[in-house]
């Protein structure tokens, strides 16, 4: 017979009910991303695959969907983490916040990104590291989670004027850099893992894209996981995290006076997938 799949998106606390004779099952969840930063995207949520995970036959699960942490608005405001995202005794950490000028990526499943305006020797010591615990299951490791990437160097602005991506579940974020058309700076976000527990294959937990000086609406394309895009002030370039993907928010790059517009930066939520 063709498995059975149920996939948990909205956010908060229910209880999965296992069916009578099921002893065991196939479970997916991740957690929510962490909001992007002024500078750094935000990590993504912890992501654990357990094949075979053990349960009582007629009895209950309880489980939570963690909700994305909200995008940084200027300089010195709140790292957002994402909400941690559980199934029985596992959890999936909420992803780490992306970071503003020169202060370090927030911690989490995986790292926000680190700030702008950092010289070499703090640029690599600035990045919020990846805290999902990796254990030995039945069929291998499971639990992933990357630290956040670098702020870089900008030649027109002088050193580290662009943040660092968020973490992935599959790679950690990547490096601020300068792009060729020389009018843009921003980082990749950390790719993330693919699985087919949903009857298809799909990407999640990507880390956010980071922004820096200058930046213009294009810059920061989407890690695969769900990660949300780099911008300033860009009313196109929306970098609102893919819901239930659990990707980091992408760095949104506006000033103190400027508009930021609603949801920019936003974490993707998380999810919980259960296959038997």
């Amino acid at each position: 017979n063709s498995p059975v799949i149920t996939s948990y998106t909205s956010t908060g606390s229910g209880t999965f009910s296992v069916p009578s004779g099921t002893t065991a099952v196939d479970v997916m969840l991740v957690g929510a991303g962490g909001g992007g930063g002024r500078a750094g995207g935000g990590g993504a949520g912890g992501l654990i695959y357990r094949p075979a995970f053990p349960v009582t036959p007629g009895g209950s699960v309880s489980y939570t969907i963690g909700a994305g942490g909200q995008g940084q608005f200027g300089d010195g405001g709140p790292q957002n983490p994402g909400q941690n995202s559980t199934f029985g005794s596992l959890t999936a950490l909420g992803g780490g916040g992306g970071s503003y000028s020169a202060a370090q990526g927030g911690q989490g499943g995986s790292g926000g990104g680190a700030g702008f305006n950092l010289n070499a020797a703090q640029a690599s010591q600035a990045i919020g590291a990846g805290q999902q615990p990796s254990a030995a299951g039945d069929s291998g490791t499971y639990g992933f989670g990357n630290p956040g990437g670098e702020g870089g160097p900008n030649p027109t602005f002088g050193s580290g004027n662009t943040g660092g991506g968020g973490g992935g579940a599959g790679a950690k974020g990547g490096t601020g850099i300068q792009h060729p058309d020389g009018t843009s700076n921003w980082a990749q976000g950390g790719i993330g893992k693919q699985y087919a527990i949903s009857g298809s294959q799909v990407y999640y937990a990507g880390g956010g894209s980071g922004a820096g000086h200058p930046s213009g609406d294009e810059p920061g394309s989407a890690a695969q996981g769900g990660g949300g895009r780099a911008t300033r002030a860009s009313t196109t370039s929306i970098t609102i995290a893919t819901a239930n993907r659990g990707g980091g928010g992408g760095a949104d790059h506006t000033g103190p006076n400027q508009t930021q517009q609603a949801g920019h930066g936003t974490g993707g939520s998380g999810i919980v997938i259960v296959s038997y």
